[in-house]
């Protein structure tokens, strides 16, 4: 992980299930202030799934935003 600033930056890599199991590749970047709202982006890449519809680059992006204290 590194850090500059506001922003997080997560690289990783797993194999699942042993040698020649499937792999997933990570890069996620989280920014914000994350007292009012952050940013999470990231891109996981799978390869070696037995599914081979799990194979392959997918990318995800959610907001979070604080609307006050729960009632």
């Amino acid at each position: 992980m590194t850090h500059d600033g506001n922003t997080y930056t997560v690289d990783s890599t797993c194999t699942f299930g042993g040698d020649g199991g499937p792999t997933i590749t990570s890069h996620t970047v989280y920014s914000g202030d994350f007292n009012s709202s952050y940013t999470v982006k990231g891109q996981r890449t799978v390869s070696g799934s037995p599914d081979a519809s799990r194979n392959g680059t997918h990318n995800f992006a959610m907001t979070a935003e604080f609307k006050g204290a729960c009632p």
